[in-house]
């Protein structure tokens, strides 16, 4: 599972109309050429939350096991995401939501959460990362610019796809993007969040038989 490939869901209409239309596809295409470090992925358009629960369930079925990277293009606020540009403060997909449409299904994996003001909430981040056992949760904590949070994007998807996805690979990753692009890192409040490492493996003690050398007493 060290080997970055992405499963790309995008709203099909950040502006709004069919007319001006943006797209992150361009870009991963980029990333997906061969070269010194491809990195595969697949891209779909979610117009609706009833489409993206149904990619979200097709990602987690085993046979997409190495699609390990989701990453999430759509419009955002500080408790979830919208399929289109919206004043209002309710979003189209709570966070909690999203969380309870992987539960449990992440472990291992990377989700990346590319949408305004995804990251205000420290409590909610949190409680997605236990929810979903994902390996690291990314995204902005503040509103972004749309080209330049796509530059930063790419930058982080071929680092992922240099250093691997693994919990090594992704603090080298934070490096490298704080090293190269620290300032879109500072502006736009780009984090990541790891899962808690788990705790050692207690060692099993051979049980002791009579009359071994285990068993007798030392003085």
């Amino acid at each position: 599972m060290g080997r970055a490939e992405i499963l790309c869901l995008e709203t099909g209409l950040w502006w709004g109309t069919l007319r001006e239309h943006s797209s992150v596809a361009p870009c991963l295409q980029i990333l997906s050429q061969p070269g010194l470090e491809e990195v595969p992925h697949v891209h779909r358009t979610a117009l609706t939350q009833a489409e993206l629960a149904n990619y979200l369930k097709e990602w987690t079925r085993p046979r997409n096991a190495r699609l390990n990277v989701l990453y999430l293009a759509f419009h955002g606020q500080r408790a979830g995401l919208d399929f289109v540009w919206t004043s209002r403060r309710t979003p189209d997909l709570p966070l909690t939501e999203l969380g309870r449409m992987l539960e449990r299904k992440c472990e291992g994996k990377v989700v990346h959460l590319s949408t305004c003001l995804g990251f205000r909430d420290p409590d909610e981040i949190a409680r997605f990362v236990r929810t979903t056992r994902c390996l690291a949760f990314s995204g902005y904590a503040r509103s972004v610019d749309w080209t330049k949070s796509v530059a930063l994007d790419l930058l982080y998807l071929s680092a992922l796809g240099y250093f691997g996805v693994t919990r090594k690979g992704i603090e080298k990753a934070r490096a490298d993007l704080v090293r190269d692009a620290g300032g879109l890192v500072r502006q736009f409040g780009f984090q990541i969040h790891t899962a808690p490492p788990p705790p050692p493996r207690r060692r099993r003690l051979a049980s002791a038989r009579p009359g071994s050398t285990r068993a007798r007493s030392r003085r």
